[in-house]
């Protein structure tokens, strides 16, 4: 449970985590889903994703990593635009909300739409791989469509400044959608 945090978002407004509540200038904003590593929460037309304490111990990206991730501007890979702590710890971050809808509809799209969509994916993938990045969480939870076809779950990422993780991540990316969203 997080407790009694607080920082500024870029926009100067004050965000606080009390007893697991998010306030944003002290209007309480609802949760919208929990996982493993944290609870979402719906912003304007941002989603805020927040770490569970215990996930913190686990560890997960450090501060300079995600500073490099939210500098990499993709369209359809939702990435943190913002990381939510202070100068010494991270306790979540900001990025563009997207409306949910379930795998299917994907199917039901013309194949020229999704090929495209599947390449655009492709192609931010080998950028995020030219950072340094490897995804590390490809399932169908983390694909949704709304007429763009999106990949989300940005903290799921591993980073090493040594390695091009470029083919590896397209390498991830065929085998996981292959096999969770067309079968």
């Amino acid at each position: 449970m997080l407790n009694n945090k607080e920082c500024y978002l870029k926009t100067g407004d004050k965000l606080e985590v009390i007893n697991n509540n998010v306030y944003i200038n002290g209007t309480k904003f609802n949760l919208l889903g929990s996982g493993v590593d944290g609870n979402i929460y719906k912003y304007e037309d941002k989603a805020i994703k927040l770490y569970h304490d215990d996930y913190q111990i686990k560890g997960h990206l450090n501060i300079e990593q995600i500073e490099i991730l939210c500098s990499i501007i993709t369209k359809n890979i939702i990435l943190p635009k913002e990381r939510l702590g202070s100068n010494l710890n991270n306790f979540g971050y900001v990025m563009n909300y997207i409306d949910l809808d379930t795998k299917k509809d994907i199917l039901l799209e013309d194949i020229y739409k999704l090929t495209k969509e599947i390449k655009t994916l492709e192609e931010e993938l080998i950028l995020i791989g030219k950072n340094h990045f490897l995804l590390d969480d490809f399932k169908v939870e983390n694909f949704v469509f709304n007429g763009n076809l999106y990949l989300l779950d940005p903290d799921s990422f591993i980073f090493d400044k040594k390695v091009d993780f470029s083919k590896k991540n397209l390498e991830l990316f065929v085998w996981y959608f292959i096999r969770d969203i067309i079968f």
